[in-house]
Protein backbone atom coordinates (compact mmCIF):
# COMPACT_ATOMS: atom_id res chain seq x y z
CA UNK A 1 0.00 0.00 0.00
CA UNK A 2 2.99 2.42 1.11
CA UNK A 3 4.72 1.97 -2.41
CA UNK A 4 1.07 2.65 -4.28
CA UNK A 5 0.85 5.74 -2.52
CA UNK A 6 3.98 6.53 -3.20
CA UNK A 7 3.87 5.45 -6.54
CA UNK A 8 1.17 7.99 -7.25
CA UNK A 9 2.54 10.65 -5.45
CA UNK A 10 5.19 10.93 -7.93
CA UNK A 11 2.99 10.39 -10.97
CA UNK A 12 1.14 13.34 -9.72
CA UNK A 13 4.46 15.39 -9.07
CA UNK A 14 5.70 14.58 -12.64
CA UNK A 15 2.33 15.67 -14.09
CA UNK A 16 2.53 18.92 -12.40
CA UNK A 17 6.16 19.62 -13.36
CA UNK A 18 4.96 18.61 -17.32
CA UNK A 19 1.80 20.05 -17.53
CA UNK A 20 3.19 23.37 -16.02
CA UNK A 21 5.57 23.60 -19.07
CA UNK A 22 3.45 22.48 -21.64
CA UNK A 23 0.33 24.56 -21.05
CA UNK A 24 1.76 27.52 -21.91
CA UNK A 25 -0.22 29.63 -24.59
CA UNK A 26 1.12 30.18 -28.25
CA UNK A 27 1.09 33.80 -28.64
CA UNK A 28 0.43 33.81 -32.35
CA UNK A 29 -2.04 30.99 -32.77
CA UNK A 30 -3.47 30.68 -29.24
CA UNK A 31 -3.20 27.57 -29.14
CA UNK A 32 -1.98 25.26 -26.46
CA UNK A 33 1.98 24.49 -26.36
CA UNK A 34 4.18 22.82 -28.97
CA UNK A 35 6.26 20.22 -28.76
CA UNK A 36 8.30 21.85 -31.45
CA UNK A 37 12.06 22.83 -30.15
CA UNK A 38 11.93 26.19 -32.70
CA UNK A 39 9.08 27.33 -30.51
CA UNK A 40 10.95 25.93 -27.49
CA UNK A 41 13.83 27.72 -28.03
CA UNK A 42 12.02 31.19 -28.98
CA UNK A 43 10.30 31.45 -25.70
CA UNK A 44 13.34 32.58 -24.63
CA UNK A 45 13.88 35.90 -22.94
CA UNK A 46 17.61 36.21 -22.81
CA UNK A 47 20.21 34.38 -24.85
CA UNK A 48 24.13 34.18 -23.33
CA UNK A 49 27.05 33.44 -25.24
CA UNK A 50 29.65 31.56 -23.52
CA UNK A 51 32.88 30.59 -24.93
CA UNK A 52 34.28 27.14 -24.02
CA UNK A 53 35.79 27.60 -20.65
CA UNK A 54 32.34 28.80 -19.89
CA UNK A 55 33.12 32.77 -19.52
CA UNK A 56 29.99 35.02 -20.92
CA UNK A 57 31.06 36.63 -24.31
CA UNK A 58 27.36 38.53 -24.91
CA UNK A 59 24.17 38.35 -23.46
CA UNK A 60 21.26 39.32 -25.38
CA UNK A 61 18.27 40.73 -23.59
CA UNK A 62 16.38 42.90 -25.52
CA UNK A 63 13.57 42.07 -28.00
CA UNK A 64 15.37 43.50 -31.41
CA UNK A 65 18.74 41.59 -30.10
CA UNK A 66 16.46 38.57 -29.89
CA UNK A 67 14.71 38.64 -32.98
CA UNK A 68 18.12 39.68 -34.73
CA UNK A 69 19.47 36.26 -33.59
CA UNK A 70 16.43 33.88 -34.03
CA UNK A 71 16.31 35.44 -37.88
CA UNK A 72 19.60 34.75 -38.31
CA UNK A 73 19.99 31.28 -36.96
CA UNK A 74 17.10 29.69 -39.00
CA UNK A 75 16.08 27.62 -35.98
CA UNK A 76 16.08 24.05 -37.74
CA UNK A 77 15.83 25.12 -41.55
CA UNK A 78 18.30 23.08 -43.03
CA UNK A 79 19.55 21.72 -39.50
CA UNK A 80 20.61 17.75 -40.67
CA UNK A 81 20.56 14.96 -37.15
CA UNK A 82 24.09 13.55 -36.92
CA UNK A 83 25.39 11.03 -34.54
CA UNK A 84 27.10 12.01 -31.34
CA UNK A 85 30.72 12.43 -32.20
CA UNK A 86 32.91 9.79 -31.12
CA UNK A 87 35.95 11.41 -30.14
CA UNK A 88 35.00 13.89 -26.77
CA UNK A 89 34.44 17.20 -28.51
CA UNK A 90 36.31 20.86 -27.59
CA UNK A 91 33.48 23.35 -26.92
CA UNK A 92 33.89 26.13 -29.05
CA UNK A 93 31.19 28.50 -27.72
CA UNK A 94 27.51 27.79 -26.11
CA UNK A 95 24.42 29.77 -26.18
CA UNK A 96 22.75 29.38 -23.25
CA UNK A 97 18.69 29.98 -23.97
CA UNK A 98 17.01 31.42 -20.22
CA UNK A 99 13.15 32.15 -19.71
CA UNK A 100 11.44 32.79 -16.62
CA UNK A 101 10.86 29.48 -14.75
CA UNK A 102 6.85 28.26 -15.24
CA UNK A 103 4.78 28.27 -12.16
CA UNK A 104 4.14 25.00 -10.92
CA UNK A 105 1.66 23.84 -8.61
CA UNK A 106 4.36 21.83 -6.26
CA UNK A 107 7.26 24.92 -7.57
CA UNK A 108 8.74 27.69 -5.23
CA UNK A 109 7.42 30.70 -5.83
CA UNK A 110 8.75 32.70 -8.86
CA UNK A 111 11.00 36.05 -7.99
CA UNK A 112 11.06 39.30 -10.27
CA UNK A 113 13.93 38.60 -12.86
CA UNK A 114 14.70 34.96 -11.89
CA UNK A 115 15.75 33.24 -15.05
CA UNK A 116 16.39 29.40 -15.41
CA UNK A 117 17.89 27.55 -18.64
CA UNK A 118 15.80 26.05 -20.94
CA UNK A 119 18.08 25.00 -23.46
CA UNK A 120 21.62 24.69 -24.67
CA UNK A 121 23.04 25.02 -28.05
CA UNK A 122 26.95 23.69 -27.81
CA UNK A 123 29.17 24.60 -31.32
CA UNK A 124 32.08 22.17 -31.13
CA UNK A 125 35.26 23.43 -32.34
CA UNK A 126 36.90 22.29 -36.29
CA UNK A 127 33.31 22.11 -37.51
CA UNK A 128 29.49 22.96 -38.00
CA UNK A 129 28.53 19.52 -35.29
CA UNK A 130 26.10 21.09 -32.43
CA UNK A 131 24.77 20.03 -29.54
CA UNK A 132 21.13 21.00 -28.87
CA UNK A 133 20.31 20.08 -24.91
CA UNK A 134 16.70 20.20 -23.97
CA UNK A 135 15.19 19.43 -20.46
CA UNK A 136 14.68 16.52 -21.24
CA UNK A 137 16.86 14.84 -24.23
CA UNK A 138 19.99 16.17 -25.92
CA UNK A 139 20.51 15.42 -29.89
CA UNK A 140 23.37 16.27 -32.57
CA UNK A 141 22.57 18.37 -35.74
CA UNK A 142 25.20 19.39 -38.40
CA UNK A 143 24.59 23.29 -38.63
CA UNK A 144 24.75 24.88 -42.22
CA UNK A 145 27.69 27.10 -42.65
CA UNK A 146 25.67 30.36 -42.84
CA UNK A 147 24.01 29.42 -39.29
CA UNK A 148 27.33 28.23 -37.60
CA UNK A 149 29.36 31.66 -38.77
CA UNK A 150 26.51 33.73 -37.71
CA UNK A 151 26.55 32.22 -33.94
CA UNK A 152 30.85 32.76 -34.18
CA UNK A 153 29.98 36.60 -35.37
CA UNK A 154 27.29 37.12 -32.26
CA UNK A 155 29.58 35.65 -29.85
CA UNK A 156 32.08 37.58 -30.77
CA UNK A 157 30.26 40.91 -31.44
Amino acid sequence: MKRLIAALMMASALAGLIGGCSALPDEAGGAEGSDSVNDTLEKAEQVEFRNGSGEVLRTLTTNDELNAFFETIDLGDDWEWVDEPEEEPVTELTAAFLQTPTQTVFGKKVEEGDLVETARLTLYEGGNVAEVRLALFTFHVELPDETAQALREMAAA
